[in-house]
């Protein structure tokens, strides 16, 4: 996949940078359910955003969540 425009790497970015608190961002709680629907679909193409997503800044939440549902999909595809 080729890298994402800028506007999209912008935005992602300026999810992975929030808080830790609860979700209160509709724009945040959003991409936490993508995330969820990503793994549920657990395609190959879902497990490369996953993994876009879990490459983001460590200590982000969005990261955390992405690189917990790629694990999950790796270990039930053994």
């Amino acid at each position: 996949m080729d890298d994402p425009p800028l506007e999209v790497r912008v935005r992602l970015e300026s999810l992975l940078q929030k808080g830790s608190g609860p979700i209160a961002d509709g724009e945040l709680l959003r991409a936490f359910r993508a995330v969820e629907v990503l793994e549920q679909a657990g395609g190959p193409e879902a497990q490369q955003l996953l993994g876009e997503l879990a490459r983001g800044a460590a200590g982000a939440r969005l990261t955390q969540a992405a690189r917990g549902s790629l694990e999950r999909l790796v270990k039930a595809s053994r």
